[in-house]
């Protein structure tokens, strides 16, 4: 099994961050059970108090903005996310549901529509790695922020601990080569640290979380494994005959990760950081 040889930097300068993003928007929802904990765990980092302006960066569907809409009626939230696929469908949450303390911008993480320390927390899940230029999107993070803020983030792991997608990428090298995302971009021991201070960020923290990615069975891992397009360009190039021997290897890399239940459980460890504007 081989690592992108360098995770940190695009695979392909084609790709943006919305790029992918507005056409998955509509099967998005069946990853936030998945991701849900990753979400909660951020908020609690956060130290919600009525009053406070709350930025959800990277927002996608909505999550966690939502739920933090949910449970603190008292602050005021704003989703951001650079797919207006997405925007749309939170948007769509908000109004079903009636939430009055929550609204959506399309907007990118690198150059946000709000003024100077507008907000007194962000939560970003699993958005900054993927922004085109990361260092530029916390530099804005920090700016929006005012000072003695707080903000709490997510980015995978590296690819060893991060078997989603991890598993299938590398499944899919032994048929050709693979252009790795850049889910990893953020991975290595001590980047993300070294990012949110440079970007403005003092009392920085950073551990590793790990509650796992676990799947109903066999095929619940295969449908969800299979999607993106940096799994589905790869695969609409094979052959018939190497797309059935892919298949039949993914499947057997994933059963070694099934319990006696037919379960499919793997290592899913997100670094969660937690820093102050200063």
């Amino acid at each position: 099994m081989n690592l992108p040889q360098n995770p940190s930097q695009p695979c392909d300068p084609s790709f943006t961050a919305a790029s992918d993003w507005n056409r998955l928007a509509g099967e998005f929802s069946a990853w936030l059970p998945l991701i849900a904990p990753y979400g909660d765990r951020l908020i609690a980092m956060a130290d919600l108090r009525d009053g406070q302006r709350v930025l959800d960066l990277a927002c996608g569907t909505g999550e966690p903005g939502l739920t933090v809409a949910r449970r603190h009626p008292g602050v005021t939230v704003t989703g951001a996310d650079a797919s207006p696929g997405m925007v749309r469908m939170a948007e769509s949450v908000r109004r079903g549901e009636g939430l009055a303390n929550i609204g959506f911008a399309v907007a990118r993480g690198e150059r946000l529509p709000f003024a100077d320390a507008t907000f007194e927390r962000v939560i970003c899940r699993f958005g900054v790695m993927l922004f085109d230029d990361p260092a530029a999107g916390l530099a804005e993070l920090c700016r929006v922020t005012r000072p003695g803020g707080r903000v709490a983030l997510s980015v995978w792991s590296v690819p060893e601990r991060v078997l989603c997608p991890a598993l299938t990428l590398w499944t899919m090298e032994r048929f050709g080569p693979v252009e790795w995302p850049r889910t990893f971009s953020l991975s290595a021991p001590g980047v993300l640290a070294e990012r949110l201070n440079a970007a403005g960020f003092s009392g920085v923290e950073v551990a590793a979380f790990d509650p796992r990615f676990t799947f109903r069975d066999l095929d619940h891992f295969m449908e969800r494994n299979l999607t993106g397009r940096f799994i589905e360009e790869p695969y609409r190039r094979m052959s018939p005959q190497e797309q059935e021997s892919f298949r039949a290897a993914l499947r057997e890399a994933a059963s070694r990760h099934r319990a006696a239940d037919g379960r499919v459980s793997v290592v899913q460890e997100a670094l969660l950081a937690s820093a102050v504007r200063a």
